[in-house]
């Protein structure tokens, strides 16, 4: 489950999408310098969305699969290698809508999404 104090946000957004990239500690480095706005944390690699507070959870997710599309056959062959890449996201209570364009990055890197609402 995910915690706002781990995200490192405010619990005031109306939402928020993050990748993370697991299981990949000796290759956590060059996984975080080949992914645009990509950072260490902890043992796992994250790309935040950088979208204002009041963004809707789908751009999150299209302005994620902007961030990762041209990373995707890196993506893939670092899950090839064992790495678990998910998707954690927080929405406010109404506002879970994931459309085709948002659910695209999902579907063609094979990852699964975990949605919070609060």
């Amino acid at each position: 489950m995910l915690n706002a104090a781990y995200l490192g946000v405010s619990c005031k957004k109306v939402a928020y999408a993050e990748i993370v990239i697991s299981g990949v500690l000796s290759r956590q480095k060059q996984i975080a310098e080949q992914i645009p706005f990509a950072a260490i944390r902890g043992t796992d690699v994250v790309i935040a969305s950088q979208l204002h507070n009041e963004a809707s959870l789908n751009d999150h997710l299209v302005w994620l699969w902007g961030m990762l599309k041209h990373s995707r056959r890196f993506l893939k062959s670092v899950q090839a290698e064992g790495a678990v890449v998910r998707c954690e996201c927080r929405a406010k209570k109404g506002a879970v809508v994931i459309e085709p364009n948002g659910a695209e990055m999902l579907h063609l890197l094979n990852i699964s999404c975990s949605v919070e609402v609060r």
